[in-house]
């Protein structure tokens, strides 16, 4: 976990210190909460790195069921299939709230790849990472229950998408809704509340309406 927020990190500074060169190949985009960042086979021809805000990646199903299969906040990149060569887009992103973003076309992060070893190994970990996380999503589906499906997904937000702000050995995670949590693990919020309480009770979260206080350790003792 400690690994993915060190190269998200790495590609965020990088970013940042690449726009000039970016530039060109990227634009800022604003949306606001519940507008569609992309959909369904729409062009699959750049990734997005989150300047503020938080966005959802779902897959939609021929009946029209929406599945979360990713959680993203500031400094996260999603839309990465592009590298791929995916040309069209296989799932959608929504806006879960006010969010700005950089949309860098793949020609540019092409260009920039092949100047710049470290970008390209900072933007190659996370692509990796994101597969890892599809993988272990799967394999949690399938055999874990949903109290150890929720502590895993709290695990991974208090490591990857936490905000700065610690507290003692805990991590904050601003905005994550019980039904957001619910659908991304495969459950219902009726059935995810109640744990969020157990969890609570036995110190390894806190939370109120605003944000989610994360303690990793006590997560991990649970998981073991």
């Amino acid at each position: 976990m400690g690994e993915k927020v060190v190269c998200c990190a790495d590609f965020c500074s990088l970013i940042q210190s690449r726009i000039p060169d970016l530039k060109p190949h990227s634009s800022r985009l604003s949306f606001r909460r519940g507008d569609v960042i992309y959909q369904v086979d729409d062009p699959a021809d750049g990734v997005f790195w989150i300047e503020s805000g938080r966005a959802k990646v779902v897959r939609i199903s021929a009946e029209g069921q929406e599945k979360i299969v990713g959680l993203y906040g500031a400094g996260d990149v999603f839309g990465e299939l592009c590298l791929c060569e995916v040309a069209r887009r296989r799932d959608e992103a929504v806006a879960l709230e006010a969010l700005e973003l950089l949309s860098i076309h793949v020609s540019g992060l092409m260009k920039m790849m092949a100047r710049t070893p470290e970008f390209s190994q900072a933007l190659l970990r996370i692509v990796c990472q994101r597969l890892l996380d599809y993988q272990e999503q799967v394999a949690t589906l399938s055999f874990d229950t949903v109290s150890r499906r929720l502590a895993k997904e709290l695990l991974r937000l208090g490591g990857a998408q936490a905000d700065t702000a610690f507290e003692k050995d805990g991590r904050m995670a601003t905005g994550w809704t019980h039904e957001e949590l619910a659908n991304l693990i495969g459950s219902t919020r009726e059935v995810v509340t109640p744990l969020m309480n157990q969890f609570r009770d036995k110190g390894m979260i806190a939370y109120d309406r605003r944000a989610i206080m994360i303690f990793p350790r006590r997560i991990q003792e649970f998981l073991k």
